[in-house]
């Protein structure tokens, strides 16, 4: 009889210990985002030339160049970006100007799961020739998530203020 009882009070623990893990497991769970980023931006861009000369796209996250690309006039790129992180896009072409477009990837948590988003833009290179300009150190546009809109969006204000930049940079002798 003691033994029985030794073997239900031994089950009885065994099953408790189990219990508790469980549930103290549900209490903490581990979030997709931290330990998978993902997707939530498709960035496509475009520079339309009528010569058939091939640029050159770099995708730089946190200052290192983690992708590069030889694209066609006639054709555009693409990147997946992933959520709350710090992008650049440098576009080059040998006599041209570089230009930079800066992203910021970072949503707000209620949008975390809702999808992926696109932006879509097309942009030109100017000669080397022809512009002489600190405007080009900058990017010539930020993108970033708009709360008001629920979409990404380049910021105006600040493409403005650096197209303003460049534009009375080109008047100068």
């Amino acid at each position: 009889m003691k033994t029985l009882h030794l073997k239900n009070l031994l089950l009885t623990c065994v099953l408790l210990a189990f219990y508790a893990h469980s549930s103290f497991a549900q209490v903490y769970p581990i979030k997709e985002n931290i330990t998978k980023p993902s997707i939530c931006l498709e960035l496509k861009g475009k520079i339309p030339h009528k010569k058939d000369v091939p640029y050159k796209v770099e995708l730089i996250y946190y200052n290192t160049v983690i992708d590069s690309l030889m694209v066609n006039d006639r054709k555009g790129f693409a990147f997946e970006l992933t959520k709350n992180a710090y992008y650049t896009i440098k576009i080059s072409r040998e006599g041209y100007l570089p230009k930079l477009v800066s992203i910021d990837t970072h949503l707000p948590e209620s949008r975390y799961n809702k999808g992926h988003y696109e932006f879509e833009f097309t942009t030109d290179l100017f000669k080397e020739e022809t512009i002489y300009s600190d405007a080009f150190e900058f990017p010539i546009t930020i993108v970033s998530y708009n709360k008001k809109n629920k979409e990404f969006y380049y910021n105006e204000k600040y493409t403005s203020n650096i197209k303003a930049e460049i534009k009375a940079d080109t008047r100068r002798p």
